[in-house]
């Protein structure tokens, strides 16, 4: 990814009369990025003051936000923000400082929002898909505010700046369920590197219990929309061909709902005679299984083709 990203969160004291109103107050804040600052930030005099403003100009290359709410019913922002260069203080104040300054009215406070250089694309890409796995049921997906008769768009993200690579591949039924099987198995591992106990202890929960449905036989049907690294997926689907299930690579023609042609041009995913396999890349990964027909469809945001053999 080209440029500096960083993480934000931005919230309000006072819940927006509708679903119109936060959403004017996000995009009068994104205007105000993309135009970039007028000059040097007013920040809070708490704040510590950056003294030199460097010589290239500040520009916003791409952003993503997901809007959830709070217990108490009031919406709240997650999202990122990929700039040109590194911000000074006073950036981040100027930052800060513009959403303020829309939410005026609705009384955001200055120590309730946060702005990180800390995020990893990885790292956003594992809470978009932590975010997308989560059930209507989820009170931060059911509890609308009082009065809101739509929730509006709960996410969005720029036309640029993004990496737009995506493959697609179509698992047998069987295969399906065998991959998610995979997936749960790699989320406990991967739980169980966390260094906090607690941390440790409630990720391996959510991962053991991530293919269980209150309704019991929804469990047995329950999609995957989980960010798993490009190379553990490859070797997951890899793992799948070997064994027997069909896998097949799909082109840009195969239709999204599945195709059962015979003549439909598609690739098994098998290793190269090599034996070697691809490339590892920490920032991708694929976030989804959907089904179709008796066959499953596996999404991936950023996956490499593998090398694939007929």
């Amino acid at each position: 990814m080209v440029g500096v990203p960083y993480s934000f969160t931005l919230t309000v004291r006072d819940t927006p009369g509708t679903a119109q109103e936060w959403a004017a107050l996000r995009r009068a804040w994104l205007m105000r990025l993309s135009r970039g600052p007028a000059g040097r930030a007013a920040i809070p005099s708490s704040e510590p003051s950056a003294l030199d403003a460097p010589e290239q100009p500040l520009q916003l290359l791409a952003f993503h936000w997901v809007t959830e709410w709070q217990k108490r019913g009031t919406p709240h922002t997650h999202g990122a923000l990929v700039w040109s260069r590194a911000l000074t203080t006073a950036e981040r104040g100027w930052v800060r400082r513009s959403w303020m300054e829309v939410a005026r009215p609705y009384r955001a406070t200055w120590a309730a929002q946060d702005l990180s250089e800390t995020l990893s694309a990885g790292a956003w890409a594992r809470y978009v898909a932590k975010h997308s796995a989560r059930s209507a049921g989820h009170y931060q997906r059911s509890q609308m505010p009082p009065g809101w008769k739509a929730s509006g768009r709960l996410w969005g993200a720029s036309r640029e700046g993004w990496p737009r690579r995506s493959e697609r591949y179509s698992v047998d039924a069987g295969g399906g369920y065998q991959y998610r099987r995979l997936v749960r198995s790699w989320r406990i591992a991967d739980a169980r590197k966390e260094r906090d106990p607690e941390t440790r202890r409630r990720r391996i929960s959510s991962a053991r219990q991530m293919l269980k449905a209150p309704e019991g036989w929804a469990g047995r049907v329950r999609g995957v929309s989980e960010w798993v690294p490009e190379a553990a997926t490859i070797e997951m689907l890899r793992w799948l061909s070997e064994v027997g299930y069909d896998v097949q690579y799909c082109d840009d023609d195969t239709p999204a709902g599945g195709d059962d042609d015979a003549e439909e041009e598609a690739e098994f995913v098998q290793g190269s005679d090599s034996g070697g396999g691809p490339e590892s890349g920490d920032e991708a990964g694929t976030a989804g299984v959907v089904g179709a027909r008796n066959r499953v469809w596996l999404l991936g945001d950023a996956v490499r083709r593998p090398a694939m053999q007929h």
